[in-house]
């Protein structure tokens, strides 16, 4: 077993001494010269060694692993009720045939802080929802209210096509509402409760 202790964090949890006490201390690391991790084991050491990384390039910051705009994307740059723009979107359409599916990543940005959960729906719809997927962002994990502003967040979506999807080119309509009351967001740009995406073509298998 290994423990790993961080040193010099901002926020602090303590650790009961009893844990320590088990534990042997083998080795410690030093970034730039300062303390940053201890580590711990169970089996017997004789000396404990420093781990010495002085080139901070090694290292990433939290905006360095936060998902960016994909060069392909398709712009759409509308907003939804001041709260979401809505970047873009990429859409797989290659199995969209009746019993296949479509998968569709929709790109926000978050511009305030959200107060309620909202759903993103994304519907095949001629008049009548012949596909759909409604859901929570980035597949259930990431609820509205923890979107920070300015935070990116990929939206993908399979939308199951059922064996009686007609053929031909149906609109793919996308939007969010409220999770308690059902209320569709506006779109700033248009006042409509939905955002035209593509047609998309239902071929024969």
């Amino acid at each position: 077993m290994t423990y790993i202790e961080a040193t010099n964090t901002q926020d602090t949890i303590p650790v009961p001494d009893k844990w320590k006490s088990e534990l042997n201390l083998q080795s410690t690391v030093t970034v730039n010269g300062n303390p940053s991790l201890n580590i711990y084991t169970k089996l017997p050491t004789e000396e404990v060694s420093i781990i010495n990384v002085n080139n901070s390039d090694f290292w990433v910051t939290p905006v360095d692993l936060l998902p960016g705009i994909p060069e392909d994307l398709t712009r759409l740059d509308v907003t939804l009720d001041h709260q979401a723009e809505m970047i873009g979107y990429q859409l797989n359409s290659t199995d969209a045939f009746p019993g296949g599916q479509l998968i569709l990543t929709i790109y926000w940005r978050a511009l305030v802080p959200f107060e309620r959960n909202n759903q993103v729906f994304s519907h095949l719809y001629d008049g009548v929802i012949r596909a759909q997927h409604d859901g929570a962002p980035e597949c259930g994990i990431n609820p509205t209210t923890r979107w920070e502003p300015g935070q990116i967040v990929p939206d993908t979506h399979v939308i199951n096509l059922p064996q009686n999807t007609p053929t031909g080119k149906i609109p793919l309509l996308v939007g969010m509402y409220d999770l308690i009351t059902g209320k569709r967001l506006q779109v700033d740009q248009s006042g409509q409760d939905h955002v035209y995406i593509t047609d998309v073509e239902v071929k024969d298998q």
